[in-house]
């Protein structure tokens, strides 16, 4: 569930603690966590104790300036969301009261959403999540090295080379970061930089910028 609030609102921390009964994460001031009341069904290792109670994790809200990503138990679509009784207790019971709270400029309940530029997507099984910057990537552009200086590659690379390499491998640093970790390697060589930069180090550079198409997964556990 993604929404988008309309003419470049920001939420306000307050209402998302009190009147939406969420929880502000310890280190990450823009996560905000939804947890309700253990029940018999759930696994003993998500049960944690508060103020007296057994609760378990039900969801999650991300907010990033006017954009919110949220994910949680049962809210698959718009008609799942529920209107509470009092006080929202679980997951699909708080996008009723934020939805009341703000206006928003759309609401998608889809499973493919774009978040900060990143494409997130979770499989019909809801057993895993993919994040890739793909989009981001493909505006990148790749080194245009010759094919005289590609049988060299322990030449230096020439100064205009070497801007080339860092404008490429800065561009590289969000997905190796965010998104792509197997490109960290071969990124941090290639930012590091030296005088001793080779062609061959320009040759890395587009490797990685070829195989940036590989998503990072994350599946349940």
């Amino acid at each position: 569930m993604s929404v988008h609030l309309a003419n470049g609102m920001t939420p306000q921390i307050e209402p998302l603690t009190t009147r939406v009964d969420l929880w502000k994460h310890a280190l990450d001031g823009y996560l905000y966590i939804s947890a309700r009341e253990a029940t018999q069904a759930d696994d003993s290792c998500e049960v944690f104790e508060y103020e007296g109670k057994n609760m378990v994790v039900d969801g999650l809200l991300e907010l990033h300036v006017d954009d919110i990503l949220a994910c949680g138990e049962g809210v698959y679509s718009k008609d799942d969301v529920k209107e509470p009784v009092g006080a929202p207790t679980c997951f699909s019971e708080r996008p009723f009261i934020l939805l009341k709270r703000f206006k928003f400029g759309s609401v998608d309940y889809g499973d493919n959403q774009t978040f900060c530029g990143c494409q997130v997507q979770q499989t019909m099984g809801c057993s895993a999540v993919s994040s890739d910057l793909q989009r981001y990537l493909r505006r990148l552009k790749p080194l245009s090295v010759e094919k005289s200086r590609r049988r060299n590659p322990d030449e230096k690379v020439t100064p205009k080379e070497q801007s080339q390499l860092r404008g490429l491998s800065g561009g590289l640093a969000r997905p190796a970061n965010q998104t792509q970790p197997h490109l960290s390697a071969s990124v941090s060589i290639a930012q590091a930089g030296s005088a001793n930069t080779k062609v061959s180090d320009l040759l890395e550079a587009n490797f990685a910028k070829m195989a940036a198409d590989i998503p990072l997964k994350q599946r349940s556990h």
